[in-house]
């Protein structure tokens, strides 16, 4: 078991895999938003207080930038910053949760063998297109070929231990023992940092033999709660309001699983009705009980549409939790406020819009660069008027006041400048570089 464990060819193809899926992922994301440009600021300016519509537009945006733990982050982020309330970003969430299962649906489906010619077309649109859409597509083919090649290599690292019957043992465990499945998909999840990682390393899996589907199941339903994580550190200093969001994200996922380990047998009878007419495979590998797990043993998989039905158990966990939850949201925004209790207080001297945790999404980060910057301008003008009014009247009770919103102008200035030098440093298209460079003009002219 130790020497399978420490074999060569193992630990460099699953580090090698995981990295060149994880950077197709992130290379795809940048071309996809680089495309969407301003399309996200309108998505996400349709936002009102229609549950409905913000998980429409959580899905919309998750489906663009390729990253629910992005959208919740960035979610975190606007309510932080006052743009969004508690109930609006419970609605964009439950959206970003079905928005991520785009991926594992795309990573499902039997293309593997286009990853090189993908990565072929992608790098030669990249380097040798002279139109700059043209460039950005290139860049999508590129990280969709480099995910898929990564997926390749993780699965073909595997083959060592096909024979290992310790290995089978340990994951016909985690197939019996549902709870130690979902403890292990959350911990991964929680280490990558990627619940598409994840998904993918059990894809890997579960296609090379060595996972059963009901030990996938338990998996994957721990890999939705391990992707809340990211939410709930980066609301670690943000106002009360941004926590009992992450904290919200945190306990639809928790409760989701918990009903659905529940009624774990009739979830993945249902899941099999739904997969089995379209991928025109019965379900053969689904094991109900051990000993029809120790029968079918390796042969899980000899079956190819395996992939299908973990992407669509995936899938459908996530529905299943908006349809139950959805009418349920106001509920959970006071369980949240209950858990966290207590009000903020108002600052008045503070950044308003500016937040790091938005910095990944490019085209987001320049609109509240921009909305910051108009109130930078808002701010100086108002504070040149009471200047103008100090020298009229000569009262120094003014001064002050006038001093401390001289160093909010001069706070403002700095902070500004700061986040578009972080932000030119990401990659940004050619229109988003220019509006950076006027920006920066703007602030200091300010």
């Amino acid at each position: 078991m130790l020497d399978l464990l420490m074999n060569k060819n193992l630990i460099f193809g699953l580090f090698g895999g995981l990295g060149l899926f994880l950077f197709g992922m992130k290379i795809m994301s940048e071309g996809l938003q680089k495309i969407a440009g301003n399309r996200i600021r309108k998505i996400l300016a349709a936002l009102t207080n229609n549950r409905f519509i913000g998980m429409l537009v959580g899905l919309a945006v998750t489906a663009i930038i390729q990253s629910s733990s992005a959208t919740t982050v960035m979610v975190v982020g606007f309510v932080n910053a006052g743009l969004m309330s508690l109930v609006q970003s419970i609605g964009v969430v439950l959206g970003a949760n079905v928005g991520t299962t785009v991926t594992a649906q795309l990573i499902a489906f039997k293309i593997t063998k286009y990853a090189l010619p993908a990565i072929g077309l992608g790098a030669g649109l990249k380097l040798f297109s002279k139109n700059k859409k043209w460039v950005y597509i290139g860049e999508i083919i590129l990280g969709f070929g480099m995910l898929f090649f990564g997926l390749s290599v993780m699965k073909g690292a595997f083959d060592p231990v096909k024979g290992s019957e310790a290995f089978k043992a340990i994951f016909l465990t985690v197939g019996n023992n549902h709870l130690i499945g979902v403890l292990i998909g959350a911990l991964l999840t929680i280490v990558v940092q990627s619940s598409s990682a994840t998904i993918g390393i059990t894809l890997a899996l579960a296609t090379s033999g060595l996972l059963s589907f009901e030990a996938s199941v338990a998996l994957i339903l721990g890999e939705n709660i391990g992707t809340t994580i990211t939410a709930n550190l980066a609301a670690i200093g943000t106002n009360l309001a941004a926590r009992r969001t992450a904290l919200a994200h945190f306990l639809f996922n928790f409760i989701g699983t918990a009903y659905l380990l529940i009624l774990f047998p009739y979830y993945m009878e249902f899941i099999t009705y739904i997969t089995a007419p379209l991928v025109g495979g019965a379900a053969d590998f689904v094991v109900q009980t051990p000993e029809q797990a120790a029968a079918i043993g390796a042969a899980i998989g000899d079956k190819p549409y395996i992939a299908r039905y973990i992407a669509n158990t995936h899938t459908m966990f996530n529905i299943v939790n908006v349809i139950v939850f959805l009418p349920l949201v106001g509920l959970l925004a006071k369980a949240a406020t209950r858990i966290i209790p207590g009000v903020d207080e108002e600052v008045d001297f503070h950044l308003k819009y500016l937040d790091n945790r938005v910095l990944n999404t490019p085209p987001i980060a320049l609109g509240q660069a921009r909305a910051e910057t108009q109130r930078m301008a808002e701010v100086t003008l108002k504070n040149f008027d009471r200047t103008l009014q100090f020298f009229r009247e000569g009262d120094l009770k003014r001064v002050q006041k006038l001093q401390e919103r001289e160093d909010l102008i001069d706070l403002m200035q700095k902070e500004i400048t700061d986040f578009l030098v972080a932000l030119s440093q990401k990659s940004v298209s050619q229109e988003t570089s220019r509006e950076i460079a006027s920006l920066m003009h703007m602030v200091n002219d300010i």
